[in-house]
């Protein structure tokens, strides 16, 4: 009877049971679909031969109007039409890409075959863009505000590999983030950040993380025009060997800054920047094989890798201008470190005549014009340094005892700093110099404790900073 019951009960539930699972399945169906879509389930044949254009574009018509993610798997799916995807897409590859070509997720381009991005928040992952023999377009351009990438790869494709922006119509893409890229063989720029020209920029406060570019013949491995404050980490461009090639080119673009470049086997410059270019960075700047770069702008700084390190100083140097006087010498700016006496140099290095050519004002070859050194509110027109070793002995409690050293043309008010170089200063003595009189630095050690303190031996040296 209780058995009956209990039956009875369960089967008089069951309709209830059944919609409400079907309720939960339509739901799950809902978030799966908003989340993900197989281009295979749009009838894509991801053989390498057939063109999969539409079903790609079946595939983002299908996603709600707040977008979601299109999974390529790993296989060849060829486009040969201009893909526009205007809601928020996230193109999902399989695996990180390689060159190996029969493995991971590859949109194989032909003809005018090119996918653009348009929705905000667009991004790629784990995506090869290659091109064919007919290829005539760019691999993948993002034309959204906030778009990003990871793991993208781009191969002979027609014209540009990645395009941030475009030069043809205008677009916010401003706040980019992208990591990992590979470029190789592009018909023309590999990694191209750009505002149409003329436009108020809007290609800004990006940022690139890892990109190795090679094999470009024709334009720049790194394009980046009407561009402001982008950041780029870790950039590697090799044998792009093309004429007139420069490794990074920067037009009408103001501070971008570049950590850690590496340059090899370009045709033109290393980097080059153009009159309208100002206030960008590079640093840390390594070649292979450096041939130079072209600075035509203002107040960008360029500091190439040195082995001995550079001294660094608390102010601002404005370089108004470098040049070479003589026409038939090439070469690059370096200011680093003199290994032996610690001194800060300026070189024309890497020149076509052999040697370094140290800047001095009786050199014909070489010129440099500067802007005084700002230390806070002081200007300062001249540089002094003097290094040697000082003998102190002990500095009884609560007392000083002072060294005078002589360094031709300080006055009094000038700025001194003084640093060991060997050694180190004792717990319980301070050290501070200043200029007793024209032409006289004093160099105090005091003792500020209730005992007697021995000093050791050390060489000392001291920076003055002539100030106006």
């Amino acid at each position: 009877m209780a058995l009956n019951k209990i039956n009875k009960n369960m089967i008089n539930g069951l309709p209830e049971e059944l919609d409400s699972l079907t309720e939960q399945l339509a739901d799950t169906n809902t978030q799966l679909k908003d989340t993900a879509l197989n281009i295979r389930s749009f009838g894509a044949a991801l053989d390498g031969v057939t063109d999969d254009t539409q079903a790609l574009i079946d595939a983002h018509d299908a996603l709600p109007s707040a977008g979601g993610r299109i999974y390529l798997p790993s296989t060849k799916c060829l486009i040969k039409g201009i893909v526009n995807f205007t809601k928020p897409v996230v193109l999902q590859g399989s695996m990180i890409p390689t060159l190996n070509q029969s493995i991971g997720s590859i949109i194989l381009l032909s003809g005018i075959g090119e996918i653009v991005l348009r929705g905000e928040g667009s991004g790629v992952e784990n995506v090869y863009f290659l091109g064919d023999a007919t290829h005539t377009k760019n691999g993948v351009n993002f034309l959204c505000a906030r778009p990003w990438g990871r793991n993208i790869m781009t191969g002979w494709v027609g014209q540009d590999g990645i395009v941030i922006g475009s030069e043809t119509e205008y677009a916010n893409v401003n706040s980019f983030h992208f990591q990992n890229l590979r470029i190789k063989d592009s018909g023309r720029h590999g990694l191209y950040i750009v505002t149409k020209a003329g436009s108020a920029p809007d290609a800004n406060t990006g940022m690139i993380i890892g990109a190795d570019i090679a094999g470009h013949t024709s334009g720049n491995p790194v394009q980046i025009s009407n561009a402001h404050m982008n950041t780029f980490l870790g950039i590697h461009c090799e044998n792009n060997q093309g004429v007139d090639n420069n490794s990074v080119n920067i037009v009408n673009s103001n501070g971008n800054m570049f950590i850690n470049l590496y340059t090899e086997g370009q045709g033109g410059y290393d980097i080059a920047l153009d009159v309208n270019s100002k206030e960008n960075k590079v640093l840390g700047m390594r070649s292979g094989v450096f041939t130079t770069y072209q600075d035509l702008g203002a107040n960008n700084i360029i500091i190439k890798r040195h082995s001995d390190g550079i001294e660094t100083l608390m102010g601002k140097l404005n370089l108004k201008e470098t040049g070479i006087n003589n026409p038939d010498i090439s070469g690059t700016w370096n200011i680093a470190q003199n290994g032996t006496n610690r001194n800060l140099e300026i070189k024309l290095g890497g020149t076509s005549v052999g040697a370094d050519i140290d800047f001095t004002s009786t050199n014909d070859n070489v010129r440099l014009v500067a802007d005084k050194l700002k230390l806070g509110n002081n200007s300062v027109s001249k540089f002094f340094n003097n290094l040697g070793t000082i003998t102190i002995g002990i500095v009884n409690a609560h007392s000083t005892k002072d060294v005078t050293r002589t360094v031709t043309g300080v006055s009094v008010g000038d700025i001194v700093q003084v640093a060991p170089m060997t050694g180190i200063i004792p717990d319980g003595i301070m050290v501070y110099a200043y200029v007793s009189e024209a032409d006289k630095i004093k160099i105090r050690f005091a003792n500020v404790t209730a005992t007697n303190i021995t000093v050791a031996d050390s060489s000392y040296k001291t920076f003055v900073y002539k100030t106006s």
